[in-house]
């Protein structure tokens, strides 16, 4: 069987004639194009996925050297504070001329001045990376958020899938079954004009009368619902495909397949190794992995090389003098951070990382086990559904043979016209029966294909 699912939008076929135009009924994978297109949980999700994207790129760049350039601008007056201006230190000893002392005095009086900066970092032992060299594990954890992200979209393109499908083939089965019901009622309102020509020969009671007129109103009352349930359908099914609002949506009245499904064993075998649900946790798995390593990593001395360029002038005097200096400094140095003692927090975090695999591979295996029990149960419904489904066909058939040998025996003469009104009646009530059971069947199969997050597919 082939895949239904759709990768992209499409735009609805449309027929035009002279001036008019009228849009062709949609078939389930024209349904299924716009819904994928137009799903707000699915833009949300590819949203997620190109964030996650853009965060690979970021990670790796705290890895790897960083230019960076400063501009500060100041007005200074009075003398400078630093923490030893205090005791003195630092303040030349100025001897001579009371002239000279003023000129290098240590105030300023309301002076502009500005300091710019051009510096490279370059991280040598970092986030457990190596000068940028290696596969870092802040690197790798968040390229599997990434891949995490591409399976979340598989599984939330599904969801869509099951509200389609669902939605499709209610709008279906009520459309028919509302053709089917009006077909009631019509033979109610035969059936009731008989029963009030015999009374009126005195063939009839009055209470058969009252019967067939009541009747006669639950076949009317089953088709108005019938019919609201066609529009609900339809409205449901235009708000899914990006069409709110749409009570004129018209879709093909095709039979969905449902063909047998395989041995369960080979089902599993299929469908669980390369289930999204346990992609997206064996992601969690490889990002806990990964925390184990960064958590390692800051046990560790961490040592970055730094190297800057700066300049300083008096903006009154911007190409500096003897008098009035533009001083400059290149300055490049290793800082290397060891930590001592932090009463045991990286050491705990180490130990919380260690843990967090452990609980992610044990939730890993409970969602396999959740999946294996919900696909086995479906399985169970799907097989009492066909049961019933027997059952249900072998009566369609013996009404179908009663109302056959009515038309027979009434174009002789043999039957009355009652008769065949009542087999007629019968054989719509099975018909809406089995085709209930049927719909129920569609639903347990689009079931299934969600819970087999898209491995299996059910419809060509």
């Amino acid at each position: 069987m082939r895949s239904i699912r759709c990768a992209g939008a499409t735009l609805l076929a449309v027929m035009v004639s002279g001036v008019t135009a009228s849009a062709a009924p949609l078939s389930l994978r024209d349904c299924l194009l716009q819904a994928i297109a137009n799903s707000p949980q699915l833009g949300q999700v590819r949203h997620d996925m190109l964030a996650a994207s853009s965060d690979i790129t970021k990670v790796r760049g705290t890895t790897l050297p960083a230019l960076t350039g400063s501009l500060q601008a100041w007005e200074l007056n009075g003398a400078p504070v630093y923490p030893w201006a205090v005791t003195g230190a630092f303040i030349p000893d100025i001897t001579g001329p009371a002239s000279a002392r003023r000129s290098f005095s240590s105030d300023a009086h309301w002076d502009p001045v500005a300091i710019e900066q051009i510096g490279v970092t370059y991280p040598l032992y970092q986030y457990g990376s190596i000068m940028g060299l290696n596969d870092a594990p802040v690197v790798a954890q968040s390229r599997s958020r990434y891949t995490q992200q591409q399976w979340e979209i598989l599984l939330e393109e599904q969801k869509v899938v099951l509200d389609v499908v669902n939605a499709y083939a209610y709008a279906i089965w009520y459309h028919d079954q509302s053709e089917m019901e009006q077909q009631t009622v019509q033979y109610a309102q035969r059936e009731l004009d008989i029963m009030q020509s015999e009374q009126s020969l005195g063939i009839k009671l009055p209470q058969d009368v009252a019967l067939a007129r009541e009747q006669l109103q639950a076949a009317r009352d089953a088709l108005s619902i019938s019919q609201q349930n066609s529009r609900n359908a339809a409205l449901q099914l235009a708000g899914l495909i990006g069409q709110p609002g749409n009570d004129n949506l018209e879709v093909e009245q095709v039979e969905l397949p449902t063909p047998p499904l395989p041995p369960l064993n080979q089902f599993m075998r299929s469908v669980i190794p390369i289930h999204p649900a346990l992609r997206v946790q064996d992601a969690n798995v490889k990002i806990a992995q990964e925390q184990i390593t960064i958590s390692r990593a800051d046990i560790l001395p961490t040592a970055s090389l730094n190297t800057e360029l700066l300049a300083g002038q008096d903006l009154e005097y911007p190409n500096g003098g003897p008098r009035h200096r533009r001083p400059t400094a290149f300055e490049s140095y290793l800082e290397v951070d060891i930590p001592i003692w932090d009463f045991g927090q990286r050491r705990a975090a180490l130990n919380e990382s260690r843990e967090e695999v452990f609980a992610q591979k044990d939730k890993e295996q409970a969602i396999e086990l959740t999946l294996r029990t919900a696909i086995a149960q479906a399985y169970s419904e799907i097989g009492q559904v066909n049961e019933n489904l027997s059952s249900l066909e072998a009566a369609q058939l013996q009404a179908s043979n009663a109302a056959e040998l009515a038309r027979a025996q009434r174009s002789l003469g043999v039957a009355d016209e009652l008769t065949l009104v009542q087999a007629e009646v019968a054989l719509l009530s099975a018909r809406i029966t089995t085709g209930s059971e049927v719909l129920l069947k569609q639903i347990k199969y689009a079931e299934l294909q969600n819970l087999s997050g898209g491995s299996w597919h059910w419809l060509q």
